[in-house]
């Protein structure tokens, strides 16, 4: 590593004695151990390294954080020198978009209504003229009801019956 910064080492968590030793292979060490798939954080990097690509990508940790990762080659007087690597912690943004996830589908099980006598699953008529559209042409979907339903009963902390 030729150089580095502070946000960096915050990032990832890295001690100052490993920053301040310059000891890539404690480094490495403490990086990958940090990791949900170290060997293939290995894999990419390495194959990173032998390409002239440029590329954007997610790196998964153990504990459940996610950075997205740029890399691109450095060339210094039109020889390579090795690559720019740039890490941006988005967490929050990834489970944000889990949680938006979650929310459409509980909105899409509001729109339904379960008829225990035939099994089915039909379009609650209410709620779809509520955003306009025509009850009449609404599906009748048994065969998610079964998604539907464990999906509310997770969500909701209830035990499938």
């Amino acid at each position: 590593m030729m150089q580095t910064n502070s946000r960096f080492a915050e990032l990832w968590r890295i001690p100052a004695e490993i920053i301040q030793r310059q000891d890539d292979r404690a480094l490495l060490d403490h990086v990958l151990g940090q990791l949900a798939d170290p060997d293939a954080f290995v894999r990419k990097v390495r194959d990173l390294y032998e390409s002239d690509i440029e590329m954007t990508d997610t790196v998964a940790f153990a504990d459940g954080r996610v950075f997205e990762r740029f890399t691109a080659p450095l060339n210094l007087n039109g020889a390579r020198a090795g690559r720019v690597w740039s890490f941006r912690d988005i967490t929050e943004r990834v489970r944000t978009a889990e949680r938006l996830a979650m929310a459409h589908d509980i909105t899409q099980l509001a729109f339904w209504q379960y008829q225990p006598a035939t099994g089915r699953l039909l379009a609650d008529p209410a709620m779809v003229a509520s955003v306009g559209l025509d009850a009449a042409a609404a599906p009748v979907l048994h065969p998610i009801l079964v998604q539907l339903r464990a999906l509310a009963h997770a969500l909701l902390g209830h035990r499938e019956e």
